[in-house]
């Protein structure tokens, strides 16, 4: 059976607050930089307005959005959200009941299969390709049942890292109804450095069938906040808009969602020090033997020797001091996120020392 999911816990809860000080957490896919600092200057000069209720609509920091994210995009191709994983919560609300199905392709995140059994839709699973993780399209299209209503796709994927581009994201659309609806989750993609990721912006203008899903917890820093955002044709975006209530989203998190959304120079350090960790852990452990997929995310899966347990192993890096957690859907994995580079050392060091 594979590893199944659990919701991470911080460090504190896994090892006490006197043990979490001096724990490497490398288990969340969080940004070790931190917020954004004009996040942070956002929210500080906000903190005297707490009394208040936040701005009843959310419109100027869709607007932000559709002004960074630019071509033509307006503010009405935007929904905000709790975190990603609440987008994923409003499309299931928004689009399955119990006489409808989802199909993903696993290993996937889980909260894709979760939200879905919660409205009570059937799960029909197309696993990925075992040796590189690649989206088989024609195989979806064959497996898509008249009750299906929504397809996950994701891209870099989580927990593997790995992507596709234009040609297969192209081939998803075309195998998949157009009375379907495409979620596409890209919240990993400023971590991307290394390929060109399809141009979904352009299937949204296109005004296709397709939600894509962002979060500011990743590249943003703002994991703590729980913010994130999609994009989709304004008849999309309408359609999860009546799930929500009022002020939905924090008067914190709408001012340093604004704030972090420019702050360029937090963006590009993070992914400058994420492509080297990246690289330099991956390396380091194909140097130890290991099998490790090529990542265009913020984290490393790799394979565990062979007799290992990957919850053991896991285990035995917490004395370590480096947090790390089994990857979801995968038997004999581990997923360890890129941290500083003090971090990432300490990390390869460790499992040098254990295996």
């Amino acid at each position: 059976m594979s590893q199944a999911y659990q919701a991470n816990k911080s460090s504190e809860e896994i090892v006490g607050k006197e043990e979490a000080a001096q724990m490497y957490k490398m288990s969340a896919n969080e940004n070790p930089f931190g917020p954004s600092p004009r996040a942070t200057e956002a929210m500080q000069a906000s903190l005297s307005q707490l009394g208040l209720y936040p701005p009843y609509s959310d419109i100027a920091l869709r607007e932000k959005l559709a002004a960074v994210h630019g071509r033509g995009l307006t503010a009405d191709n935007f929904v905000l959200s709790n975190g990603g994983s609440e987008a994923l919560h409003l499309t299931a609300m928004a689009y399955l009941d119990a006489q409808s199905s989802i199909l993903q392709c696993p290993p996937a995140f889980p909260v894709y299969e979760r939200t879905a059994k919660q409205q009570g839709a059937g799960i029909i699973n197309v696993p990925l390709d075992s040796e590189t993780f690649a989206y088989y399209p024609e195989a979806i299209k064959k497996a898509i049942q008249p009750s299906t209503r929504v397809v996950y796709i994701c891209n870099p994927n989580n927990p593997t890292g790995t992507t596709f581009a234009q040609d297969v994201f192209e081939a998803l659309l075309s195998a998949i109804p157009d009375d379907v609806l495409m979620v596409y989750d890209e919240v990993y993609y400023h971590f991307a450095s290394n390929v060109t990721l399809p141009d979904v912006i352009a299937a949204v203008l296109a005004e296709k069938n397709v939600f894509v899903v962002h979060s500011f917890s990743k590249s943003y820093g703002l994991a703590g906040l729980r913010l994130g955002y999609g994009m989709g044709r304004p008849e999309i975006i309408a359609r999860l808009e009546a799930q929500k209530n009022a002020f939905h989203v924090n008067a914190l998190a709408l001012k340093a969602g604004e704030a972090a959304l420019t702050d360029y120079e937090h963006i590009q350090k993070t992914v400058t020090n994420n492509t080297a960790g990246r690289k330099f852990i991956s390396e380091s452990l194909q140097a130890m033997g290991l099998r490790v997929w090529p990542s265009e995310a913020n984290f490393v899966l790799f394979e565990v020797p062979q007799g290992v347990a990957a919850a053991d192993l896991a285990d035995r890096l917490l004395e370590h001091k480096i947090m790390v957690r089994p990857a979801f859907g995968l038997d004999h994995h581990l997923r360890v996120s890129v941290a500083l580079p003090e971090a990432n050392e300490t990390f390869v060091h460790a499992m040098k020392a254990l295996i």
